[in-house]
């Protein structure tokens, strides 16, 4: 985990994976998780958004 970002209600997570950067938005205040740290996370496919990389425009859902 490279940066925790408590905002109150929810926590972002930046992430890297070995080929993506990927920022984790969690509804639970109460995330825990240290910077620099290596955890396990389960993704709801329902819940997620892509976007482009150069853009950062969202694409469509499949």
């Amino acid at each position: 985990m490279d940066v925790v970002e408590p905002m109150g209600a929810e926590t972002y997570l930046y992430l890297r994976t070995s080929r993506h950067s990927l920022v984790v938005r969690s509804r639970r205040p109460e995330e825990k998780r240290a910077e620099g740290k290596t955890h396990r996370f389960a993704v709801d496919l329902k819940q997620t958004r892509f976007f482009d990389p150069q853009s950062g425009v969202a694409l469509a859902a499949p």
